[in-house]
């Protein structure tokens, strides 16, 4: 990884995260539900209300958000999204979810954003592994309490290289240590001083895997990249997500789904 040091009194992180995944199948991918499923979620005769449930993706109102997500591939009849993950990444952000709707991540798979469109939605997140609505970044003592120490150390020992990249690692250890490993061997309390990238965590789906496990449904922390200033939302299920059109509710700024695709047309 090039370019400084992240570290939580950066201005901005320069790091993209994942808010597009391309809706085409990959290698290895993960199916998050069926469309089928989503279908039926907005078909039924239950309010919006007792679907969003205590959904955690609100508006300082309390009321749901709309959110929205960047996305791009061939739109195929009958096909049902998928990602390279095996979570979903919104934002609240609709200018940079069009940014990554024409904009792939990959470029090595994805050379030009077939098709891009952005889907406004809601989600239902009620037990959220992180919600740090001033942070693009995880402590490990706070999945110490979420998930225990020793889990804890295992996922630092893992993201050694992504705790090493940032500013508290430079400033604090490096000097003195090689690894995180060797940190926590000779000063294992110092877990609790650590952090990395939250999306580095979150885009891991072996870790996302034990989560769900674990009965965690998603995630809340501030962006990387073209969301810097944004708030991303990560899904473990498509079953989380509605359309917010299909609930009838008013899109901030007056979208609509008409406005929102023309502006990508006409780009």
């Amino acid at each position: 990884m090039g370019g400084d040091l992240i570290s939580r009194d950066s201005s901005a992180f320069v790091e993209d995260g994942d808010v597009e995944d391309g809706d085409h199948p990959a290698r290895d991918v993960t199916s998050l539900g069926t469309e089928q499923s989503v279908l039926a979620l907005r078909t039924q005769e239950h309010s919006l209300t007792e679907w969003f449930g205590q959904s955690r993706a609100v508006n300082p109102d309390g009321t749901a958000a709309v959110l929205y997500r960047g996305k791009h591939g061939a739109l195929v009849e009958g096909g049902y999204p998928q990602s390279r993950l095996n979570s979903f990444s919104f934002t609240d952000d609709s200018d940079a979810a069009s940014t990554y709707a024409m904009s792939p991540n990959n470029s090595r798979l994805d050379r030009t954003a077939e098709a891009p469109r952005v889907t406004p939605v809601h989600l239902r997140i009620e037990n959220p592994i992180i919600e740090n609505r001033n942070d693009p970044f995880v402590d490990l003592s706070h999945l110490a309490d979420k998930l225990g120490c020793i889990e804890a150390k295992r996922i630092a020992l893992k993201f050694d290289r992504d705790i090493q990249y940032t500013g508290n690692w430079d400033n604090n250890y490096a000097s003195e240590y090689d690894s995180v490993a060797q940190l926590l061997k000779e000063k294992p309390d110092e877990l609790k001083n650590l952090y990395f990238n939250a999306h580095k965590f979150l885009d891991d789906p072996v870790e996302i895997e034990r989560l769900k496990k674990a009965g965690y449904d998603g995630a809340i922390h501030i962006g990387n990249g073209e969301t810097a200033t944004s708030l991303e939302y990560r899904v473990f299920d498509l079953r989380q997500v509605r359309s917010a059109l299909s609930s009838r509710s008013k899109l901030r700024r007056g979208t609509t789904l008409q406005s929102v695709n023309l502006s990508l047309r006409t780009m």
